[in-house]
């Protein structure tokens, strides 16, 4: 055998041991998938949806928390206001009829505590289309004791037909407007009237029953002294509120 031949057969059998051309491609494709992954980046966006996650978390928390705060200032800021109003809620006045159709006004104060300087003013519409068709009374307490009553019968209302002149009875009717003006055990004032309770922030304190600039009225009395008696109900545990203003 020659050289040339040695050579040419050396050269093939190299040939044969080499691998294809697939055979290279198909490794090279197994390998570059993990290639083509820049494991700094990866760790980088990693990091950043991590920490966007987090502060995701820290806001919803944040928010919650703010909410549940504000419920609680809210429910704090109600029992305060609840305290506040708490005894001036059990002082009420009213009307009604007994048996036999006569009238009463009451007026009651159902706390456990005095009222002071109480203005339980009246107002009465007579019907009339005549000048100073309404009657207005204003009877002046130096305070109402705690658990306690104040009942009027509607025969003591009286009123002057003209100024100076001889009292007579008001007309029985339902067109008339109750309101009191006091001081609770907190030194606060408040008026009820209608219904509602307010407290009174002007001073010298204008009720809501008393003389308008334009309007004409008769001034009126109380004849003889209010009956008292024990409020039937009493304590900061009841209910509130022992019947409506009319």
């Amino acid at each position: 055998m020659s050289d040339q031949q040695g050579q040419r057969r050396q050269r093939a059998l190299m040939a044969q041991r080499r691998p294809g051309p697939r055979r290279v491609r198909a490794r090279q494709q197994a390998r570059r998938w993990w290639s083509r992954i820049d494991w700094g980046k990866a760790g980088t966006i990693f990091t950043i949806t991590v920490g966007i996650a987090s502060l995701l978390l820290t806001g919803i928390a944040t928010y919650y928390g703010a909410a549940v705060s504000k419920g609680q200032l809210d429910q704090s800021r109600e029992d305060a206001d609840r305290k506040e109003r708490e005894q001036a809620m059990r002082v009420a006045t009213w009307m009604d009829h007994d048996g036999d159709g006569v009238r009463y006004l009451h007026l009651m104060n159902r706390s456990p505590d005095p009222i002071a300087w109480a203005f339980w003013d009246i107002k009465v519409d007579l019907g009339t289309s005549s000048f100073g068709n309404r009657v207005f009374i204003r009877e002046a307490l130096s305070g109402l004791g705690p658990c306690s009553e104040m009942v009027i019968n509607w025969t003591a209302l009286e009123y002057q037909e003209k100024w100076g002149g001889k009292y007579q009875k008001v007309p029985e009717t339902d067109a008339m407007q109750m309101a009191v003006a006091f001081t609770d055990r907190n030194g606060t004032a408040w008026e009820r009237y209608g219904g509602r309770l307010t407290e009174i922030t002007d001073s010298p304190h204008v009720g809501s029953l008393e003389r308008q600039p334009n309007e004409k009225v008769r001034i009126g009395r109380i004849s003889g002294r209010p009956s008292l008696k024990r409020a039937e109900s009493c304590g900061y545990e009841d209910a509130p509120g022992a019947g409506a203003t009319q």
